[in-house]
């Protein structure tokens, strides 16, 4: 058959209820991917979603929607509802499964009330029995797909084992069976829309509606994907920026916690770059739009989320296989311990119904290792964990690409970081004033340095002018103002010539720079760029100017080494040259001079740098260190010039930079707010995640091979191996939903 042309091709996306682990996931595959028409059919467990692409001529929506509903799930419109229009029939079959498990569970008490007061009998057994029926209904229906999918799961391991106590006149305890199993799925459902919920308040984030601004001033609100790039909107105290954009009028405070994780409120200006999702606190905005409504950088958070939950981290495919394995070979040992023993010593295969622990036979004691053994708690233990930390991550500014990233930064022992744009905000600012000529103060001697840079717009003339302005001083236009290329800015104050640049300038000046060699070589010497200012052949002061350390910096440096106390001796990285075998943590690479390099190392307490490095050199320089690291290396940088070296380390963290599409796209790792005390979170939170899984794997294997004991022993029932089952599920994923609440300090 012809391949359909891309025109007849459409991407289909339906949010699927009902999956409580990831077999679910693969059933649904499995059930669309066969569909005529269904080119390609893909289940994202984590954001309980379903994409498919079809051919529209051969297969619609409400054909894959109902294929969806016959294997056991159902499926809701974009808004959250169900697929048809409102009403009771709707909401009975949105809750079906409750619905279901409520009947069973008041067939089965019906029973054990009869039972009890007639000693059994018929009527008894048919409650058990319809009881069964209602609960077991969705069971069975997974477990037939699972069975033609050739795929032995949890649903297939206890329709065996009703079935078997159904055979051998266990009806009571086959239907307590039947309803804790129901109970525990409906429970591990729920519980996992609790991590998908966090991923659903992002959506929350971004209203439906704007308020259009046209060019007289009138205001029109409109649904948001109506809004072009370049359209004003909007934003009054209090409301929820819709789009991202650029503030052109209004002065006031931006709280940008929910998109950044920043507990400030940003100062917001004309001029100021804002985020789809934030809220303006104090006054009116009107905001220049920059990008549309599925493109914002919330719209790409929540898509980049969605896609790192869909891939599997190693934890979980490595779970997933043991899985694979281990379900046959459960369902061998039972048939094993059900034949062998009456067979070769003649132990009884049956016992009547009723019979003490202990005293069972070898067929219920097999049907019992089929309960016990269902990997249903070990198969959720480590998705959930991921699914809650990456939530848990993205609501506080850290966006981590995948569960994959997630454990490696569990693996971090070594930290290297850019400097410009990175540990500094990029840009220059005023670090110290040293007067030289007497009878002049600072005040005097940044009005002049002012005004020789009021015209130029290199970074440093724009830092003198900042720091000019914060300690409110006014400055004139110099006359004859002439820029001097590699040298610095020269003209005419209050009638005598004035010049600010580099010892180059004030060479060509015959200013006299002995008096001040010193101050000079100590002042770049902890990394400064120094200009000096002259009159004529006099020097009146040096100017001091340096990228300004963020504000986060030390501290995220400080937590990073908390982080890594317990980790020397045998984590971090043997630096190329070091002879002493010192082992640094967090090492700083930079383009920038050895003392500049070395002033932010002493200043952040780092442990070591290597500078003058060009592009190319600091890939080197990441390889190096991996070679020499026992663990893994995570690389912090600005996510644009930083982007090989990015690359090259074991995790890449990016600067979010507002949310550029670099670091978005391309990182591991991006902290979308720019706030470094995102890197100590991002590595604790993979170690916790790390240890949350751990716990549950071990619990839950554990608690198997506890019982399992027990069951071949004859010491434990149906009904006390499922409900061991299903508490060490919902324990587990408990467990796991911990980290949703993971937040950053401070």
């Amino acid at each position: 058959m012809a391949e359909p042309s891309a025109a007849a091709t459409t991407n289909l996306r339906l949010a699927v209820s009902g999956m409580d682990c990831p077999n679910c996931a693969a059933t649904i595959d499995k059930a669309v991917g066969r569909m005529e028409g269904v080119l390609e059919a893909r289940t994202n467990f984590a954001a309980g979603t379903l994409e498919a692409t079809i051919d529209r001529a051969r297969v619609g929506r409400d054909a894959i929607v109902a294929r969806i509903r016959s294997v056991g799930y159902d499926v809701a419109d974009e808004s959250g509802g169900a697929a048809e229009a409102g009403g009771v029939v709707a909401k009975l079959r949105r809750h079906r499964r409750l619905i279901a498990t409520g009947a069973c569970g008041l067939l089965l008490a019906g029973g054990a009330v009869v039972g009890w007061a007639t000693g059994g009998g018929p009527v008894s057994a048919a409650l058990c029995l319809a009881a069964t029926a209602a609960g077991g209904f969705y069971v069975a229906r997974a477990a037939t797909m699972a069975l033609a999918a050739r795929r032995l799961d949890m649903n297939v391991l206890m329709c065996i084992a009703i079935i078997g106590a159904i055979a051998i006149g266990y009806f009571s305890e086959a239907a307590t069976v039947t309803f804790l199993f129901a109970l525990s799925l409906w429970l591990e459902e729920r519980s996992m829309g609790r991590a998908r919920h966090a991923i659903g308040l992002l959506m929350k984030l971004r209203p439906d509606r704007v308020r259009m601004v046209d060019g007289l001033g009138r205001e029109q609100m409109l649904p948001i994907e109506q809004v072009r790039v370049g359209d004003r909107i909007r934003v009054h105290a209090g409301e929820r920026i819709g789009l991202d954009g650029r503030v052109v009028a209004g002065v006031g405070a931006v709280d940008t916690s929910a998109v950044t994780g920043e507990s400030m409120p940003a100062d917001c200006q004309p001029g100021s770059d804002v985020l789809a999702g934030s809220i303006s606190l104090q006054a009116s905005l009107t905001i220049e739009t920059t990008r549309l409504a599925g493109e914002s950088t919330i719209s790409r958070i929540i898509r980049l989320v969605e896609q790192a939950q869909a891939a599997r981290a190693p934890a979980q495919r490595l779970v997933d296989r043991f899985a694979a394995v281990y379900t046959p070979i459960v369902v061998a040992s039972a048939v094993l311990i059900a034949v062998v023993p009456p067979l070769v010593w003649g132990a009884p295969l049956l016992e009547p119904a009723g019979a003490g622990l202990g005293h069972h036979g070898w067929l219920y004691r097999a049907l019992v290792l089929l309960v016990i053994a269902c990997p249903c708690a070990l198969v959720i233990s480590t998705p959930v964990s991921v699914i809650s930390a990456l939530a848990a991550a993205a609501r506080q500014g850290v966006l981590i690409k995948g569960g994959a990233h997630l454990e490696t930064l569990a693996r971090v022992h070594c930290v290297l970081l850019d400097k410009t744009g990175t540990l500094t905000r990029g840009r220059p600012a005023v670090a110290d004033v040293v007067p030289v000529a007497e009878g002049m103060g600072r005040a005097e001697l940044l009005r002049i340095a002012a005004a020789l840079e009021s015209e130029s717009s290199h970074p440093i003339a724009r830092a003198v002018l900042h720091q000019a302005r914060e300690e409110g001083i006014d400055w004139p236009a110099p006359a004859d103002a002439r820029a001097m290329p590699g040298c610095g800015v020269a003209g005419t104050l209050d009638g005598a010539e004035h010049w600010l640049g580099n010892a180059k300038l004030a060479t060509e000046q015959s200013a006299d720079l002995s008096p001040v060699a010193d101050r000079l070589a100590a002042l770049e010497a902890t990394g400064n760029t120094v200009m000096i200012l002259g009159r004529g052949r006099e020097v009146l002061c040096l100017i001091a100017a340096a990228d300004e350390i963020r504000d986060s910096a030390l501290e995220a440096m400080r937590r990073l080494r908390q982080a890594g106390r317990h980790l020397h001796g045998r984590g971090g990285a043997t630096l190329p040259g070091d002879a002493a075998g010192h082992r640094a943590h967090l090492v700083l690479l930079t383009g920038d001079t050895r003392p500049t390099a070395e002033a932010v190392v002493s200043r952040l307490g780092l442990d070591d740098c290597a500078a003058q490095l060009l592009p190319g050199e600091k890939v080197d320089a990441v390889n190096r260190i991996r070679a020499g690291c026992t663990g893994a290396v995570a690389m912090v940088g600005d996510g644009i010039n930083d982007a090989p070296a990015l690359a090259a380390a074991d995790v890449g963290i990016a600067m979010g930079t507002g949310g550029a599409d670099a670091a978005l796209e391309t990182a591991d790792v991006a902290l979308i707010g720019d706030d470094l005390a995102g890197v100590p979170f991002a590595v604790g939170l993979g170690r916790r995640t790390r240890r949350t899984i751990a716990q549950n794997v071990w619990f839950s294997l554990l608690l198997k091979a506890a019982f399992l004991g027990l069951g071949v022993l004859g010491l434990a029932s149906l009904w006390m191996a499922v409900f061991a089952d299903m508490g060490a599920s919902l324990l587990v994923t408990g467990n796991g939903l911990r980290l949703l609440w993971a937040k950053r300090e401070g």
